[in-house]
């Protein structure tokens, strides 16, 4: 399917109710703001002249992946 394209209803597992499927959507929410975080982490990091990355942002990225691994877990 077509990134563009959003799925058919049919397509959702039936123990997707809309109280998961909000769940999902807040999920996402969640990760694209501590992308965000995380980029913003990095910049502060190389206008201050760090040659490593920032614990902070290290943990951010660990919470980003068990978020997007909840996500597999719902269908997302």
């Amino acid at each position: 399917m077509p990134a563009n394209e959003q799925p058919d209803e049919g397509d959702e597992p039936a123990w997707a109710t809309p109280e998961v499927l909000a769940v999902r959507a807040d999920l996402t929410a969640l990760v694209e703001r501590i992308d965000e975080l995380a980029l913003d982490l990095l910049r502060a990091a190389v206008d201050a002249g760090e040659l490593e990355r920032p614990e902070a942002e290290r943990r951010l990225v660990r919470v980003r992946n068990a978020l997007e691994r909840s996500l597999h877990l719902l269908g997302g």
